[in-house]
């Protein structure tokens, strides 16, 4: 009587397992669904996102990238090639210092070594005194003011810290009266940590964490901006000359100026470069250059205050501000030059003239360019280079029946 029970037990468990068995695989084969029905959902999604990515990144905007790319490249094979240079102008410094003292004598090394350390210990306390001074009672006030930070990268940033510590050095320098004011320099701004990297907090100089228009007297206040309307007449010692300390290198405009408007400031000026500065000056400057100016122009001044502000802006401006050739300019003059003159010598050399090729019979030259043209292309030089040759050389001279009317070589160079 007890078997059949049992078999009846075993037969019941039977069947409950291949109930969840088939439950489990129902629930399997619901859950693989369920992902087939998602992976075709989420395909074509993910097919259109990645068209939208492609059309994002069309051939316009790879030639931009293609070219910011390109353009950092350039700029930090500029900036090693340039600390090599100072690096290598250094190094001939010191071999020049080294060759100089190993020619004197014992005594003479000595007395020289002596009074080069006299010399840095009175410079240094002469230094000290005058920026103490400036510190403590200097006029006038010059601002810069910080609250820029958020506005710039990191470069710009680091551009900023460095301008900061030259108007600090042209300062110390001139043995100014400037008494120097840095504003806004708080945890917030991003402008602190590059301010930190140069060491500005052992400086004789005025930090505040407020804003400029919090510590001074607004109806003190001369906001100094490329974008003011009016020009700066003169520099006097109870105004306060707020400088942007804004350094952007795409120039982006009305920044310090529409800050002043909405802060109420009753006196914007520019610096008078346009009127009294050299022909084609800029007037975007460095913030060290503008604060070079106000010294110059404190030093300068006669007993009415009055100072000539053509000779200032053109003993301050940096040259590739004032129109004249830069030391770069200059190098690419003479070389071209150079080429001119080694291009002349060849000729001479050759004896047929710098200019033209000609054959034994007098006929033209192979490319059909008559003898004696003074095209550029028959020589290979720019135009510039072609210019330079044609004063010098001597197969540009003019015929003899147009001898008479005709300026020398040596008159068109000197004209």
């Amino acid at each position: 009587g007890i078997m059949p029970d049992i078999a009846k037990v075993l037969q019941t468990g039977d069947e409950t397992n291949n109930c969840t068995v088939a439950a489990s695989d129902q629930a399997t084969g619901a859950a693989k669904g369920q992902q087939e029905e998602q992976e075709d959902t989420v395909g074509p999604a993910a097919e259109d996102a990645a068209g939208e990515s492609a059309v994002v990144l069309g051939a316009s905007a790879r030639r931009r990238l293609r070219r910011e790319q390109q353009r950092e490249q350039r700029g930090q094979t500029l900036q090693d090639r340039r600390r090599e240079k100072r690096k290598r102008q250094k190094e001939r410094r010191q071999d020049a210092r080294v060759k100089m003292l190993e020619a004197m004598d014992t005594d003479g090394r000595a007395a020289f070594l002596q009074n080069e350390r006299d010399a840095g210990r009175v410079r240094k306390a002469e230094w000290n005194a005058s920026l103490q001074h400036a510190f403590d009672a200097g006029k006038p006030q010059v601002v810069i003011n910080c609250s820029f930070g958020t506005m710039m990268d990191p470069r710009e940033l680091s551009s900023l810290a460095k301008q900061v510590q030259l108007s600090y050095t042209v300062v110390r320098d001139m043995r100014s009266a400037i008494q120097l004011h840095l504003t806004s320099v708080n945890a917030e701004n991003p402008a602190l940590r590059s301010l930190d990297s140069v060491g500005f907090r052992a400086w004789l100089i005025h930090v505040h964490e407020q804003s400029c228009w919090e510590v001074f007297e607004r109806n003190r206040i001369v906001v100094l901006s490329p974008d003011a309307e009016d020009d700066l007449e003169e520099v006097r010692d109870d105004c306060t000359y707020v400088i942007g300390g804004l350094v952007d290198r795409s120039v982006s405009k009305l920044q310090t100026k529409e800050q002043a408007l909405a802060q109420g400031a009753v006196c914007i000026r520019r610096l008078p470069i346009k009127r009294h500065g050299p022909a084609g000056s800029h007037p975007v400057l460095n913030i060290d250059v503008v604060v070079r100016i106000l010294a110059e122009y404190i030093q300068q001044q006669d007993g009415d205050g009055k100072a000539d502000w053509p000779t200032i802006l053109a003993a301050c401006l940096p040259l590739r501000h004032s129109g004249q050739l830069t030391a770069r300019m200059r190098r690419k003059q003479r070389k071209r030059e150079q080429r001119a003159q080694a291009a002349e010598t060849k000729g001479n050399d050759d004896g047929t003239g710098c200019c033209s090729s000609s054959s034994e019979d007098g006929t033209s030259s192979d490319d059909g360019i008559a003898e004696g043209s003074s095209s550029e292309a028959s020589v290979g030089l720019d135009p510039e280079v072609s210019r330079t040759h044609q004063t010098h050389c001597s197969s540009h001279e003019p015929s003899g029946e147009d001898g008479d009317n005709a300026p020398s070589s040596g008159a068109q160079a000197d004209s």
